[in-house]
């Protein structure tokens, strides 16, 4: 909620402004008969009056507390492996299963299959 608070100071000048406003047009029949130069003291003093009270409300304003926000905790992103394959000594028995089972292409007379670019590599 906007709470407005006017300064003493503030108050006072609109309040000569009002007075001198009253000072120009004391009666209708004058301020009918009242010359350019007393129609704009008029404008005027409404416009101090108005700017008065719009200084004074404008500097004592003050806006509600900015809520507290606690900063966000940073979590590392989590890393995932694979977990680890046995290793087997080459040319073992469990090592012409392994290599047979994962690639298709195996050769158990050289030990080598052939990769998806078209090259010989060796069973790990």
């Amino acid at each position: 909620m906007i709470n407005f608070k006017f300064s003493g100071r503030a108050i006072a000048f609109a309040a000569a402004s009002v007075f001198a406003l009253g000072l120009v047009t004391a009666t209708p029949q004058e301020a009918q008969a009242a010359s350019k130069t007393g129609n704009f003291l008029l404008g005027a003093a409404a416009g101090a009056a108005g700017l008065a009270l719009l200084h004074g409300a404008r500097r004592n304003y003050r806006p509600a507390p900015r809520r507290y926000y606690a900063p966000r905790r940073y979590y590392a992103p989590r890393r995932y492996y694979a977990p680890a394959r046995a290793r087997y000594a080459p040319w073992s028995q469990a090592w012409y299963a392994d290599c047979a089972r994962r690639y298709r292409s195996f050769n158990p007379n050289t030990g080598y299959y052939t990769a998806y670019s078209g090259y010989q590599k060796f069973c790990r």
